[in-house]
């Protein structure tokens, strides 16, 4: 009864009480040969009910003044040390969780002296347990970042929590590393502000995958811009008589190019045979067994420069470096110089390899493939590539 009440419950008599009749209590205590019992609550110091002291008789009883005064001393006794031992619980339960966390917790105080460091710390900034306790935290701290400390230590003192705040962090081996912090005050039984619990996570290969990220977007942009460009100078270099000539000369340059991406993508952008090159760019203007265009030659490879340098892998140098790799251009550059060559002088095109060796492209009225009318006299040039 006392338990749900609350308070203290003094039954002087159990056979005389009337809320005792018939019920399993009073069974009970018949069967012990009790015939008085009181019952104190424990309740701890926030008001949280703990458990119940009681204290029984052999014979009707009713305690005196002094006596339930000594019983509330005891009670208040035994709900201070179950608290505590539920106390202390709680704080093994929170160390363990602490320890075992991958994150860095650092304790500090409001000099920024280190007072705990757990094995997440150890791991992420290489210092043991000993040898970060009791040092400054600015061990941590790169010089040019000594003014952040006295700021968060300066909102920590005004009862301020400190979330997500991403920066950068010494290692004992001297590296840099993005962190994010969380940080929030810590304070003692009386509520003074004490100290200072530092959350740290390792967001280094974050920063790295928004950098390549934003590497990639602006690439992207960068080659659909380049994209549009041709397309637009295609279009205002077209000419023909009539609208659909028009449209079949403007697809027959889109084709080209696409036809030349293709040859560089399947040579992973190492090089394109000339003999290749050439062949996809007069394919959209000449038909099956068409005898006015004749490539011979020997043997000469286009390959690239890329603009980052030191290789010939991509992935190996452009994205490494933080630089970006533009094949295109130089692809889009050979490309558009020997389809305008072509279409221009409608001549020959000689290419030379190491060895010096012709090669030429006769290409012989292809200005008017399209509308079946042979250039009436053919002219031949050499362009060197």
């Amino acid at each position: 009864m006392a338990w749900l009440a609350g308070r203290r419950i003094i039954v002087p008599d159990v056979e005389a009480c009337d809320g005792m009749a018939g019920t399993a209590d009073l069974d009970e205590y018949r069967r012990s040969d009790i015939r008085a019992v009181q019952s104190t609550p424990l309740v701890s110091r926030s008001g949280q009910l703990l458990g119940m002291i009681s204290t029984h008789w052999r014979e009707p009883h009713q305690p005196t003044e002094h006596r339930l005064r000594f019983l509330d001393v005891l009670a208040r006794q035994a709900a201070d040390l179950i608290a505590l031992r539920e106390s202390e619980q709680r704080l093994k339960q929170l160390a363990a969780i602490v320890e075992s966390s991958n994150d860095a917790i650092i304790g500090k105080d409001l000099d920024g002296i280190i007072t705990s460091w757990n094995k997440g710390a150890e791991r992420l900034f290489g210092y043991a347990t000993d040898e970060a306790v009791g040092k400054p935290v600015t061990l941590l701290i790169p010089p040019d970042r000594h003014d952040e400390e006295a700021m968060i230590l300066e909102r920590i003192r005004r009862d301020k929590r400190i979330e997500h705040y991403e920066t950068i962090r010494r290692c004992e081996h001297g590296g840099l590393i993005d962190i994010s912090l969380t940080i929030s005050p810590i304070k003692n039984a009386k509520g003074n502000i004490v100290g200072a619990s530092k959350i740290a996570r390792d967001i280094t290969a974050k920063k790295q995958s928004e950098a390549q990220i934003a590497i990639l977007a602006h690439e992207a942009e960068h080659r659909a811009n380049n994209i549009l460009a041709t397309v637009q100078a295609m279009i205002r270099l077209s000419r023909s008589d009539t609208p659909d000539d028009l449209k079949h000369v403007i697809e027959g340059r889109i084709q080209s190019l696409a036809n030349v991406h293709r040859l560089f993508v399947e040579s992973r952008w190492t090089g394109v045979d000339m003999n290749g090159l050439a062949t996809q760019e007069l394919s959209p203007y000449c038909q099956r067994g068409d005898t006015r265009v004749r490539i011979d030659g020997s043997d000469v490879l286009l390959s690239l420069k890329y603009r980052s340098g030191g290789g010939r892998d991509p992935a190996r140098t452009g994205h490494q470096r933080g630089k970006v790799w533009r094949p295109l251009d130089t692809r889009r550059a050979c490309a558009n110089r020997l389809v305008a060559s072509c279409r221009r002088t409608t001549g020959a095109l000689v290419g030379r390899d190491r060895r010096s060796a012709g090669y030429t492209a006769d290409a012989t009225g292809l200005r008017h493939a399209r509308d079946g009318r042979p250039h009436p006299k053919p002219i031949e040039r050499r362009h060197a590539l």
